[in-house]
Order: C-alpha cells, then sequence, then structure tokens
C-alpha cells in the first residue's frame, strides 16, 4: 500500500500553520495555489489574516493503517 504522505522516518520536524481569515477573499483563494512558493515570504499576511501562529513539531513516532 502507498502511503498518504511521503515523510521521512521519524524522528524529523512539521510545521504547523493555524490562523483566522479576514471578511473577504481579497485575493486568497487565486493565492492559495502560490501558497507553497510563498511560504517564507510574508506579503499576505496583513490582508488575509487577523491573527496567526506557526508552530514546529518534532515527530517521534508515525503509523498508517
Amino acid at each position: 500500500m502507498d502511503p498518504i504522505a511521503k515523510t521521512p522516518v521519524p524522528p524529523y520536524y512539521a510545521g504547523i500553520f493555524t490562523s483566522l481569515r479576514t471578511p473577504g477573499d481579497a485575493g486568497y483563494a487565486a493565492m492559495s495555489e502560490r501558497m507553497v512558493a510563498l511560504a517564507q515570504a510574508q506579503p499576505g499576511h496583513q490582508q488575509w489574516y487577523s491573527a496567526f501562529t506557526t508552530r514546529v513539531a518534532k515527530v517521534k513516532r508515525a503509523y498508517s493503517l
């Protein structure tokens, strides 16, 4: 069975981004296709999010069914 996501063998680190969207689209739908490329830049943070938090977690164990 192929894994759902190809990840390294633990331990590895994962970034978790949580946000509250601002009202309206303001171009978010079009930009979401480019989010991975823009992840290290911050042009839309004030325009699209009223608040956000980024967490970095260490994955110690992974298992699949």
